[in-house]
């Protein structure tokens, strides 16, 4: 098998033994010389029947010569034949960037007898590719931009501009960089809700980021109840707690309607079989008309849960910061808990409760109210620093 300048391939094959395999740069020029002369289908074949190589392994050594002829001095750099095969295959022999690359990577080895690095050599490329992108910053600046780089978030913009300027040296400065800047744009977000409190850990700001904003008042709401000093993992349960409501609040929709679908189709049905001169009968308790008066009911409902779930945790938070000053009645807490128990059961049972347990409800709610009226006198006596989040007369059901 003989090539069109009248090298026999088998010669070609002979002379690439004859070298060292380390000597990737002539070895790359005799691949060239027969992936040039090759017939049509013989490349793949004749490398894995002379070497047992793949194309990809081929490809490498004719990049690498590529680059040593168009830049000698590549040669003589001891730099690991990745970073070579690197640039000969990323980079065309023309290209702008390659001579700012290779003199960095002059630079980085010089003095240097040893091989350096693959990640050392690839480090030193990276950071040229970024200069040339963004400018001759500190190395610490130019990681902070390229992290940055991948982002589409709004605040990316306000980090970028004050890294430029102050041009941090570490990864610590310019982590704090970035901090600042993501902290001021998720305290924007919740601004117009009456703001995040100062003391929110940075790592919660990820959190609360993600919150939609027709959630972000709610979750406020809950942040207000934690305990002190706040932790990134009380953050995490607000927000997961939040998400949790509104799943069980679309399943609860999605079973409403499910159930007014089915009884629309049983009532048409029902009023198929009956023959015209029969008058039809009222809607039963599954009538689409009684599951929409239900659903009415249970809207009108929610808010009185929702105010006694937030009297709740103001008497939780009231009473472990009174459990040094004065023992609190155990029995209060529990009377609570009924009476949410009871609220929620209402609005299960279309607001209506059986006469044992509305009465029920009643002593539960004048003990809670009982049970507000002897916070606010241990109150007085131990000099809180804060009121009741709501007045007794608000619980009225």
């Amino acid at each position: 098998m003989k090539t069109n300048t009248g090298r026999p391939l088998e010669i070609i094959a002979d002379d690439i033994r004859a070298l060292e395999r380390g000597n990737a740069f002539a070895i790359g020029a005799l691949l060239t010389e027969a992936r040039e002369d090759a017939e049509y289908g013989e490349w793949s074949t004749w490398l894995e029947s002379e070497f047992d190589w793949s194309e990809d392994t081929a490809r490498n050594y004719m990049a690498a010569h590529r680059l040593g002829e168009q830049f000698r001095t590549v040669r003589d750099l001891p730099l690991p034949m990745r970073a070579v095969y690197r640039l000969g295959n990323d980079f065309e022999p023309d290209d702008a960037d390659l001579p700012i690359i290779i003199e960095a990577l002059t630079a980085a080895t010089k003095g240097k007898s040893k091989v350096i690095g693959v990640a050392e050599a690839d480090g030193v490329i990276d950071m040229a590719l970024l200069r040339i992108e963004h400018g001759d910053y500190p190395d610490a600046t130019l990681k902070a931009l390229a992290d940055l780089a991948g982002e589409r978030d709004e605040w990316i913009a306000s980090a970028t501009e004050p890294l430029k300027a102050e041009r941090p040296t570490t990864a610590e400065t310019a982590e704090q960089i970035i901090d600042a800047a993501h902290r001021a744009y998720v305290v924007s977000l919740y601004a117009p809700l009456g703001g995040l409190p100062n003391d929110l850990p940075d790592d919660a700001l990820w959190a609360l980021e993600e919150v939609s904003e027709e959630d972000r008042g709610a979750v406020l709401e809950k942040i207000k109840y934690l305990a002190r000093p706040l932790t990134d993992e009380a953050i995490f349960d607000c927000v997961h707690d939040l998400a949790d409501d509104d799943v069980k609040a679309r399943r609860q929709q999605e079973a409403i309607k499910d159930a007014a679908d089915r009884a629309a189709e049983r009532a048409a049905k029902g009023a198929a079989r009956q023959s015209g001169g029969k008058v039809q009968q009222p809607p039963g308790a599954d009538s689409p008309a009684e599951i929409e008066r239900k659903f009415a009911r249970l809207e009108e409902l929610e808010p009185r849960v929702v105010m006694l779930e937030r009297m709740k945790l103001a008497l939780e938070s009231e009473n472990e910061e009174l459990k040094a000053a004065k023992p609190v009645r155990p029995s209060l807490m529990e009377a609570l808990e009924t009476a949410l128990d009871l609220a929620r059961e209402a609005a299960r049972h279309n607001g209506g409760l059986s006469p044992g347990k509305a009465k029920k409800r009643e002593k539960a709610l004048n003990d809670i109210r009982s049970g507000i009226a002897l916070l606010m006198e241990l109150e007085k006596e131990a000099a809180p620093q804060k009121s009741i989040a709501a007045d007794p007369p608000e619980m009225r059901m």
